[in-house]
């Protein structure tokens, strides 16, 4: 079982998000895959956003997406950057996602939740189709911790928070980065030898 990776590099987030933008004119997985990685949210916590979460009526949104994480049971707050907001409302609108209904849902029904198997396949597919190995569907937080991180390396207390990690080494393996330093020992160690 191969360990799932970040996507590293920011060209290949971006054709992933134009690759599923492509694939489905609802745009449902495209906004899906941006939310995730501009929020580091869980997958399961993802599905379980309704329109309320981030709007108040008629589309405009909360200053904060709040939400209680399943697997820890704690609450969360993001403040939506502009861009996901602009994402977000096309779609919306576009879909006419109303109060009460999934942010991601079923094409059939709005009021039942897409399945998180069913959500990795469809993202795994496209991960492959644009070149991206290791992915699945927790990659989008991994990617969000990995692209903040190389941005702000001395910040990495306010990404443990993101992340409600208790250390910093364990943030640092979860996003890829000691691995990324341990291949740089070995790469280095082989200059040495010039054998």
């Amino acid at each position: 079982m191969n360990k799932v990776e970040p996507i590293r590099k920011a060209e290949k987030v971006k054709a992933m998000y134009e690759y599923l933008a492509g694939k489905d004119r609802t745009l449902r997985d495209a906004t899906l895959f941006l939310f995730g990685v501009s929020s580091a949210y869980r997958i399961s916590d993802l599905l379980n956003l309704k329109y309320e979460n981030v709007f108040n009526t008629d589309y405009r949104f909360h200053e904060y997406v709040r939400t209680k994480e399943s697997k820890t049971r704690k609450y969360k707050q993001f403040k939506c950057p502009e861009n996901l907001r602009k994402k977000l409302k096309e779609y919306a609108i576009k879909n006419k996602i109303r109060e009460g209904d999934y942010l991601f849902p079923t094409k059939k029904n709005k009021q039942l939740k897409l399945d998180r198997i069913n959500v990795w396949r469809r993202l795994k597919k496209a991960a492959t189709t644009v070149g991206i190995k290791n992915f699945g569907t927790h990659s989008m937080r991994k990617t969000f911790g990995y692209h903040y991180y190389t941005r702000y390396p001395n910040r990495i207390g306010e990404l443990m928070k993101v992340f409600n990690h208790s250390s910093i080494a364990y943030t640092l393996m979860y996003i890829g980065i000691e691995q990324e330093g341990l291949d740089k020992v070995y790469a280095e160690l082989e200059e040495i030898w010039e054998i």
